[in-house]
């Protein structure tokens, strides 16, 4: 039971505390949230790239890869910020899209989240190489075959690992490509009005 309770946890010193007095008044629930998750020591199948990827190494490199991975979980805020610091919205949404590509342990509820922001950037679509509506059709595609496969593997055993880790990895694989496209699309859409240049020319930029 304490360890379901504190595991709902943490935002503010407030949660802080009741999680404290939860975990009988010691700090055993930092260990329960936190170092749980880095630690990734409970490797079950999920949505992410971690659990394959962990499964596979030798144990002699875990605490390498441990440390690399981790450190990609949160590298990317800092230059994100700095980069479109004029936009909040957009930095947040983007954040949000590497912490779900990065975690440890994501569920659907998380790429429900991405996805239902991605509307709101609708003045980036103009600008964009593969439209929302593929985004959006390959998600539901991937979606209907996430159960298939899961039972093919593990309820049919009829197929291994690598069917359910393909679809967690085309998953993560479209994700990046639609933040990749948002950044270049909100980089274009910037220098447009830095320039005062209407957004309906077709001028091309390079990528450098």
């Amino acid at each position: 039971m304490v360890s379901f309770r504190s595991g709902h946890c943490i935002h503010s010193p407030y949660q802080q505390i009741n999680c404290y007095k939860i975990s009988s008044n010691s700090f055993n629930f930092i260990k329960l949230n936190y170092t749980s998750i880095i630690q990734f020591k409970k490797i079950t199948p999920n949505l992410g790239i971690w659990w394959y990827f962990f499964t596979e190494i030798f144990e002699f490199f875990n605490n390498f890869y441990l440390m690399v991975f981790n450190l990609y979980s949160f590298i990317f805020i800092i230059p994100l910020t700095i980069k479109f610091a004029d936009d909040t919205t957009f930095t947040i949404w983007m954040c949000i899209g590497f912490i779900i590509f990065s975690k440890q342990y994501p569920v659907i509820a998380d790429i429900t989240l991405f996805y239902s922001l991605l509307i709101i950037f609708k003045k980036y679509f103009s600008k964009l190489k593969f439209s929302p509506i593929v985004s959006y059709m390959s998600l539901f595609i991937i979606l209907l075959l996430l159960p298939i496969f899961y039972r093919v593997w593990m309820i049919s055993n009829s197929g291994n690992a690598n069917f359910f880790y393909a679809i967690g990895l085309v998953l993560s694989l479209i994700e990046i490509i639609i933040m990749s496209d948002f950044i270049w699309s909100k980089i274009q859409v910037n220098w447009y009005l830095e320039n005062s240049v209407d957004l309906k020319k077709n001028v091309k930029l390079t990528q450098m």
